[in-house]
Formats: structure tokens, sequence, C-alpha cells
């Protein structure tokens, strides 16, 4: 499998069983919806008791949308997160309503004090993999 940046999508199983068998890996990320599923695999490993001992840092990816919120993950026991906005980034200039620093400074009060927004100037929503333009409206 080739992916660019030694990135990879995995259904939640997989990526449990990735970490134990490979405990160099400490980092998890998502992008977008994935964003919010690798977040709930997360709390999931960490409610099973299968926090890896080397524990885990995270990215959230273009995690945008109208009414989310990433509260529910903001006491997991990560080392360092990051979450990233692009300054294209459709769906996130949608659920900003026009207020995109409003809108990130709103989000960072669902993420742990501690965590680092990476902006991408002049990335879009798209431009985070190769799969196309969201179908569904966020």
């Amino acid at each position: 499998v080739q992916s660019p940046f030694n990135v990879w999508a995995f259904k939640p199983a997989t990526v449990a069983e990735v970490l134990e068998a490979y405990p160099s890996i400490t980092c998890v990320a998502g992008h977008s919806i994935g964003g919010v599923w690798a977040a709930e695999m997360c709390r999931d490993l960490q409610a099973a008791g299968k926090w890896p001992s080397a524990g885990l840092d995270f990215v959230y990816m273009g995690v945008h949308g109208k009414g989310l919120s990433l509260a529910p993950f903001k006491d997991l026991p990560f080392g360092k997160v990051g979450y990233t906005i692009a300054s294209e980034d459709g769906p996130m200039q949608r659920a900003a309503e026009g207020d995109v620093p409003g809108y990130t400074a709103r989000a960072l009060l669902d993420l742990p004090p501690s965590c680092t927004i990476f902006e991408i100037a002049g990335g879009n929503h798209q431009g985070y993999g190769s799969y196309g333009s969201p179908r569904i409206a966020q």
C-alpha cells in the first residue's frame, strides 16, 4: 500500500490491531468525518483499557461542521493535539458562516488547552486526500 506522507485509512478494529502490533506508532489522525470517527475509536480504546503504553497524539484534519462538537474527546489523554484549518475549506467556511476567526475560537473551546492550530494557506477540503468533493452538505 502506498500513500502520500505515510497516511492510511483503516477500520477502527484494524487501527487497534495496528497500534498493538506496532507500538512505535504514536499518532492517530482523521480528516473530516473520519476525524470524528478516529476520535471515537480513541475514546473506545481508553474505555476498553487498551490505551497504548507509549501514549497517543492526535490530529484533527479539516474536521468542521455546523453544530459539530469535539468536546466529548477533550479529556482523552492525548500527548499532543493538532487541529488544521485550510483557508479555502468550503465546509469550514459554511460552518463558520462568514466568521472564520470566531468559528476557530469556538472550536478551540472543545479542544484541550495545549492544542496547536495549523493553518494551511490556500488549502481546501478536497486537498486533504484524493477522493473528490464531499457529496453531503455539511
